[in-house]
């Protein structure tokens, strides 16, 4: 759905396209909570540095999911048009979570594993 989202928006929402969008964007929301859930366990090695490398990550995400839920909230409940201003910040949105994640797992390699496991 998020490939078609930013390569074609359609000029109007299926019921069954709301449903796959509003999907997404709540499994956005449920990989910050099991992200930070994950760095934040009890006893787990280098929790500091897990969180201190997760939490750029989580907000970015959080952000994003914000700006899609306003998107999904005008454009597709509300039948605002898609302006291309509109469609720059949903793209910019997508490209700020996968830039998150490179910087997220990067970071996590760097930090956490031993130098002969590094990618």
């Amino acid at each position: 759905m998020t490939e078609q989202i930013t390569n074609t928006l359609p000029a109007s929402f299926t019921p069954q396209q709301r449903e796959e969008l509003f999907g997404e964007i709540v499994r956005l929301y449920d990989l910050v909570d099991e992200v930070m859930g994950a760095v934040s366990l009890e006893g787990i090695t280098n929790r500091k540095t897990q969180l201190e490398l997760a939490t750029p990550f989580v907000t970015q995400v959080t952000n994003s999911a914000n700006i899609l839920s306003a998107f999904y909230t005008d454009v597709v409940q509300n039948n605002h048009p898609i302006t291309a201003e509109l469609r720059d910040t949903l793209e910019t949105a997508f490209r700020n979570i996968f830039i998150a994640l490179k910087e997220f797992i990067d970071g996590m390699e760097e930090k956490l594993l031993p130098q002969g496991e590094r990618a």
